[in-house]
C-alpha cells in the first residue's frame, strides 16, 4: 500500500527487475502505460523532469476525480487520513531522483527530488517527505556544485538523525572552502 509501485504487475516487475529496491517505483507496467517509465530526455535538463511530474500529477489527479466519487465517506477518509496518493507519489519521484542520479543526471534528480518533498512539512522526514528524497537532493546539489543548497538539506537530515551531524559538519566545511576565494559576497572572508 505505501510503496512506489501502483500494481502487483508493477511490483513483481520492478523488484524482478532491481532486487536490491532502490529504484523500485520509476519503471512499471503503470508507468510504461503513461509513458513514464524511461529516463526525462536525453540532456540532464531539469525541465524534463518536471514535464514528468506534471504528467504523473495529472495521472494521479484523474484516477482520483474517477474513483473517489464511487468510495463511501469512510473510503475516502481513510485514502486521505493515510495519504495513500501522496506517499505513492513520493515513492515514485524518490525512484526517479535515484534512477537519475545512479545515470548521471543530477539537475534531473534535484527536480524530482524537490518536487517529491511535500512542501507543506518541507523540514519534516515523514511518509510523504522520506529521507531518501533528502539524500538524493542534497547528492544532486553537491554534484551540481550547490554546496550551500546541500547543506540545507542536509540540516534536515542531521536534526532527524544526529548521527549524519559529521557529514554536516563537512560540508560546512567544503561550503567555508569554496567561499574563502569570493569577495564581497561571502561572510566567511
Amino acid at each position: 500500500v505505501f510503496s512506489g509501485t501502483w500494481t502487483v504487475a508493477d511490483a513483481s516487475a520492478e523488484w524482478s527487475r532491481d532486487p536490491g529496491g532502490r529504484t523500485v517505483g520509476a519503471e512499471g507496467p503503470t508507468l510504461a502505460a503513461l509513458e513514464l517509465d524511461r529516463p526525462a530526455g536525453d540532456a540532464d535538463e531539469a525541465e524534463d523532469a518536471r514535464a514528468q511530474v506534471r504528467l504523473l500529477d495529472g495521472f494521479l489527479d484523474g484516477w482520483a476525480l474517477a474513483r473517489m466519487p464511487a468510495f463511501s465517506e469512510e473510503g475516502r477518509a481513510v485514502l486521505h487520513d493515510l495519504g495513500i496518493l501522496p506517499v505513492y507519489r513520493a515513492q515514485v519521484l524518490l525512484a526517479k531522483a535515484r534512477t537519475a542520479l545512479m545515470d548521471g543526471r543530477p539537475h534531473q534528480a534535484a527536480a524530482f527530488a524537490r518536487m517529491g518533498l511535500d512542501l507543506e512539512r518541507p523540514r519534516e522526514i515523514g511518509p510523504t517527505n522520506p529521507a531518501g528524497l533528502h539524500v538524493v537532493l542534497a547528492t544532486a546539489l553537491l554534484e551540481t556544485g550547490r554546496s550551500r543548497e546541500a547543506l540545507d538539506t542536509l540540516q534536515v537530515l542531521a536534526e532527524a538523525m544526529p548521527a549524519l551531524e559529521a557529514i554536516d559538519s563537512i560540508v560546512e566545511d567544503l561550503v567555508v572552502l569554496e567561499g574563502m576565494g569570493r569577495v564581497g559576497d561571502s561572510k566567511e572572508n
